[in-house]
């Protein structure tokens, strides 16, 4: 909110999405393939009959204002989704509220509450009776057939989703003194999410599955900080602060199963002739408390000093608190009097930390699962066994750095270097079968490391009161390994001593040229599934009446990605998939192209249905993709006297790339959770090119 008359601003957002291309553009003119569908290439990889352009459009109003003890902002927005697929809707009304108070003085309160309820429709993709399967698969599909008529039968599976969210919180603020100050602060958090998840009846011939799934989660916080500065002399000035946080996460899941249905139009579980019911629930506290003092000496010298404690219910019983110190100080160099103008501005810091992460509900607890009844008598087996002791994994980081500036702020530069080791790291440690607990428990066992650098450096070329020009650069680095894991050479595929945290490692064809069969090394590395590299370029083009252009695009290389289903699921299944195309020669019976026999051995591997695993299909994921490229107008000269500024946005977003992968992309969605609050979720699709445009007025 402000201090001012009521200021109202309104804004209309329309957009439109589409998929890039993925695949392989090649001429399949002649095969069954193209008689059937009509697409003579595979430049979709068969999504072409079924993708459509999406509409979104947005609208929202919002108006602040207030006096000098009141200050407001209320807004409220209405969204809707469609997607590039048939049955992908939804729809989304949020609305907020703001308020500061100052009902006293040295006291001020604020409230700010938000709420959304959302409503979205999601075609299947992610199994057997969804699309992923089937359209990539062509004829080797669960339908035996790829016509679209036949493929779109997977539209009567119904699934949709209902999502409420409130957020709400108060922010107290008393100033005793100008040097004094409290400020408490209590949130609270609640989603909740229900899904419907129908196979009608009749659907592929059954008579009909519903599964139910309600999701909530809480989460209720308290926060609270006192600061006290004085001067401990006349050039060295102290602020210290104590204070202390509280957070409860409460989770709950219920689910309930039905199948067979007597041909309900409106099914429910309970129509169902066979039923089962599903509850999950989880609730954790975390609470420490932090002291902390900034020195500041002669405005050029800073020292700050921490400590945190923290304890967690997810800990074990033998665990108590977790200790977390901090330092850091920086030193504005370029304020010496040795330093020359020329020389520009610079500042140097360095900084000591520490930081933890605490394991989930019930890692620590010894837990069991029934397993019907043995004898005529209620059973159970063994599943977590437990550990007394665990706690948290830590994280120690140092890092240093500068931040500077030349040319009368022209040119300004950023860098950090950080090197951080993770002690007592949470990994799943497999149990010894004859001790009655055969799973993975999570025990604080590895030592895992992480280096870098991260630039942030931008320019200006031009600067004048009508043309401006900016240049922007971030450049990340990371580099993992895991150091140590309790004397092993591995845990399973989380961690592999010597290499890179989250890694692929699996087959691999050591011949992969040679027109010979494939020599395969059997647990070979291929590299980190995380990007070690990550660049950022960005121009802002400033013109006369306030027109503005801008460019940014984003540079990931360094890893890896494993196509575990879409190409490996399709050659298991004998489908034809495009990477492969030229490892076939002539038409089949019922269209299963028939592998040459002198082909390449990568090709033999990959291509051969008795010899394919989803190692062959592991690909370096190196791309460049241009993120936006957006113009800003303003229109207010024609609108009434009456409003203040208006301004017309337009973008374009992620529409062109460049990959190392041959035939996928690299940012191809996965599988969402339960929990996954998104709209349109499209996980055997990459992300589409969208169009923007916005008009944004305020009056």
């Amino acid at each position: 909110g402000s201090s001012s008359a009521p200021v109202w601003t309104v804004e209309t957002t329309q957009s439109a999405i589409w998929s890039r291309k993925f695949g392989m553009d090649i001429d399949i003119s002649g095969t069954p393939e193209c008689e059937r569908t009509g697409d003579c290439n595979l430049e979709y990889f068969r999504w072409r009959p079924y993708l459509k352009t999406g509409y979104n459009p947005m609208y929202s109003a919002s108006v602040r204002g207030g006096g000098q003890n009141l200050q407001y902002f209320v807004s409220g927005g209405f969204e809707q989704s469609e997607g590039m697929l048939e049955n992908e809707h939804g729809e989304k009304w949020l609305t907020r509220g703001n308020f500061s108070f100052t009902p006293t003085t040295g006291l001020q309160i604020q409230w700010n509450t938000g709420y959304t309820h959302s409503w979205q429709q999601n075609v299947s993709q992610s199994n057997s009776q969804g699309y992923g399967h089937n359209v990539v698969r062509g004829i080797a599909n669960f339908f035996a057939d790829d016509r679209p008529e036949v493929v779109n039968r997977i539209l009567d599976y119904d699934i949709q989703s209902w999502i409420d969210r409130l957020t709400t919180g108060a922010t107290f603020t008393y100033s005793a003194t100008s040097d004094l100050t409290n400020r408490l602060t209590i949130g609270y958090d609640f989603i909740q999410k229900d899904t419907r998840n129908l196979r009608p009846y009749g659907f592929f011939g059954g008579v009909g599955q519903l599964l139910t799934h309600n999701w909530q989660n809480k989460v209720l916080t308290f926060d609270y900080v006192g600061t006290f500065s004085f001067n401990v002399t006349a050039g060295i000035r102290s602020s210290f602060s104590w204070g202390g946080q509280a957070v409860g996460d409460e989770d709950y899941t219920l689910r309930g199963w039905g199948e067979n249905f007597p041909g309900a139009t409106e099914p429910t579980v309970t129509s169902a002739a066979s039923r089962q019911g599903f509850e999950e629930r989880a609730k954790v506290w975390n609470a420490g408390f932090f002291f902390q003092n900034i020195f500041d000496i002669r405005n050029r010298y800073f020292l700050t000093v921490g400590m945190r404690a923290d304890g967690n219910s997810a800990f074990g019983e033998g665990f108590g608190l977790q200790v977390y110190p901090k330092l850091s100080g920086s030193w504005v160099i370029s304020d010496e009097s040795f330093w020359r103008p020329a020389w520009g501005t610079v500042k140097l810091r360095a900084a000591y930390g520490q930081s933890g992460r605490a394991p989930g509900a019930f890692d620590a607890v010894r837990t069991w699962t029934a397993t019907g009844s043995f004898l005529g008598k209620p059973a159970f087996l063994p599943l977590n066994r437990g550990n007394p002791d665990l706690g948290p994994e830590v994280t120690a980081e140092v890092e240093g750095g500068f931040d500077a500036s030349w040319l009368d702020d022209r040119l300004r530069v950023d860098l950090t270097y950080y090197r951080s080791t993770t002690n007592n790291a949470l990994l799943p440690v497999a149990g010894v079968a004859s001790a009655g607990f055969a799973g993975n428990q999570l025990e604080n066992v590895g030592t895992l490391r992480n280096s870098g650098i991260e630039i942030a450096a931008s320019a200006s070329p031009i600067l004048r009161s009508n043309w401006g020009w900016e240049l922007g650069l971030n450049v990340t680095t990371n580099h993992s390994k895991a150091v140590d894991l309790g004397g092993r050479q591995s845990i399973g595929n989380d961690a592999i001593l010597g290499e890179p945290i989250a890694v692929y490692r699996g087959r691999y064809v050591k011949n992969p040229d040679e027109f010979a069969a494939p020599v395969i090394e059997q647990n070979h590395i291929y590299g980190p599934a995380q990007p070690t590299l990550i660049v950022s370029p960005s121009t802002t083009v400033r013109l006369p009446a306030g027109i503005m252009l801008a460019v940014r695009g984003e540079y990931k290389a360094g890893h890896f990605y494993q196509d575990s289903n879409i190409e490996s699921g399709a050659v298991s299944r004998s489908a034809t998939v495009p990477s492969c195309w030229r490892y076939y020669a002539n038409k089949g019976v019922n269209n299963q192209l028939i592998p040459l026999d002198q082909v390449p051995a990568l090709g033999r591997a990959r291509c051969t249905p008795s010899l394919t695993n989803s190692d062959y299909f592991i690909y370096p994921a190196d791309f460049f993709r241009l993120r936006s490229v957006s113009a800003t107008v303003p229109v207010e000269f024609l609108l009434s006297d009456r409003v203040s500024s208006a301004a017309l946005t337009v973008s374009l977003n992620n529409s062109w790339s460049w990959k190392e992968m041959p035939i996928l992309d690299p940012e191809l969605g996965q599988n969402g959770a339960p929990e996954d609050l998104s709209i349109d979720s499209s996980p055997r699709l990459p992300p589409p090119i969208q169009f923007i445009a916005s008009l944004r007025v305020t009056f």
